[in-house]
């Protein structure tokens, strides 16, 4: 399937390689892994002692 192939495919849904709900799953999923490790990222810049008064 091309990219956006499941954008472009409205008629027959149930021909998609992910099923619409695990899609959401897996976007969730991201989204709890990509915060708290943003949260870690910014913390670990921000206590370098580098910071312009």
């Amino acid at each position: 399937m091309r990219a956006g192939g499941g954008i472009e495919t409205t008629t027959n849904p149930d021909s998609l390689p992910v099923r619409l709900l695990a899609g959401l799953g897996v976007a969730a999923g991201w989204a709890v892994a990509a915060l708290p490790a943003g949260g870690l990222l910014l913390r670990k810049r921000d206590t370098r002692g580098n910071r312009v008064a």
